[in-house]
């Protein structure tokens, strides 16, 4: 996170916690020094009493502040409002001291959590790719803080890839790959091996993309040498699904939406990100 350095003054959005001063020409009894901005989002002045600020800009407030002044009969009045303490809900997020660490990164781990709660924003849904994620981080804070703040959400790194060994093997699960690849002949010896029941010659191979499409194969595993659907030298990759069935099955796109996405816990995107300021 960072503040915007060419924001107009005026552009300030005004938040909970800022000292506001409250500037009305030729009209001294009614100006104000340090106008505080209260929890509710309301600040209080003369003859207006309290009335929401908080989102809004200077400039949208000063003109709200001449226009009620002009419905108390006050005329030709010309109204400046300025900020003599910026919010502190941004200086918690710009200002490593404030928080009491020693970077503006806020860093974050993704592990099998539905949510990752996010300051002032609050949860965003992490099962999803990654530019999902961050474009709506970035919109949310832009709707909480407009064009003062900037936000951006990298992906620093990725937890360790495994593969998912499914159906009619002796030990079904997910499994790290070595190497970063793995045969499929060495996957099933890694799952115990096949089931008495299990359909060697059409096993299910399943690759995610990062947008939640997939690619699917067929393979022979009667004979590991001659693979039905991808060549021999073909390697399983990071969260690749291998489903060894009892039977075939007829239309793979229904089984992926019915079986296989309900039972991995699959994040296209996930692992470990941070905000830091754009370039």
């Amino acid at each position: 996170y960072f503040l915007n350095p060419n924001l107009p003054i005026g552009q300030y959005k005004i938040g909970v916690g800022d000292l506001l001063k409250v500037d009305v020409a030729e009209h001294p009894e009614l100006s104000r020094e340090d106008v505080s901005v209260l929890p509710d989002g309301r600040m209080s002045i003369s003859l207006i009493g309290s009335f929401p600020v908080v989102g809004k800009t200077v400039d949208e407030v000063s003109t709200e502040v001449a226009n009620l002044y002009m419905t108390r009969k006050i005329k030709d009045v010309k109204v400046v409002v300025a900020v003599t303490r910026a919010q502190q809900r941004v200086k918690l997020l710009t200002d490593p001291e404030a928080r009491g660490v020693g970077s503006t990164k806020l860093e974050f781990r993704i592990y099998d959590e539905p949510f990752l709660e996010l300051p002032f924003i609050g949860a965003v849904a992490v099962g999803r790719p990654f530019s999902e994620i961050r474009r709506e981080i970035r919109e949310a804070y832009e709707r909480e803080f407009g064009e003062q703040l900037k936000v951006t959400v990298n992906l620093i790194s990725r937890l360790q890839q495994n593969i998912f060994v499914l159906g009619e093997v002796k030990k079904p699960g997910g499994y790290a790959i070595p190497g970063g690849q793995v045969s499929m002949v060495s996957a099933i010896a890694t799952a115990g091996g096949f089931e008495d029941s299990a359909l060697r010659d059409e096993v299910l191979v399943i690759r995610f993309q990062e947008d939640g499409s997939y690619e699917h194969w067929t393979v022979n595993l009667n004979d590991p040498l001659l693979p039905a659907g991808p060549q021999p030298a073909f390697f399983l990759q990071g969260n690749d699904v291998v489903f060894v069935a009892k039977t075939t099955i007829a239309k793979v796109d229904i089984f992926v939406d019915q079986y296989i996405r309900k039972i991995i816990p699959f994040v296209p995107s996930g692992g470990i990100f941070y905000a830091l300021p754009r370039n």
